[in-house]
């Protein structure tokens, strides 16, 4: 195999796990949202089990 035969491959490889740490690497913790919309529906986050503040509004009081 000819050098750039091999360097095109490991090239690509790189690119996509420098890409992964761009995105994922630098967080600690766990993700901040994965959308599944149970902190809508009563104010608690399924990740974390804590109060998410400004989302939930008690919808059986008239305002």
């Amino acid at each position: 195999m000819l050098w750039y035969e091999v360097l095109a491959p490991v090239l690509i490889l790189a690119g996509a796990a420098f890409f992964g740490w761009m995105l994922y690497g630098r967080k600690s913790g766990p993700t901040g949202c994965i959308g599944c919309g149970k902190c809508v529906a009563d104010g608690v986050c399924i990740l974390t089990g804590k109060q998410v503040p400004g989302i939930f509004r008690d919808r059986g009081k008239k305002q």
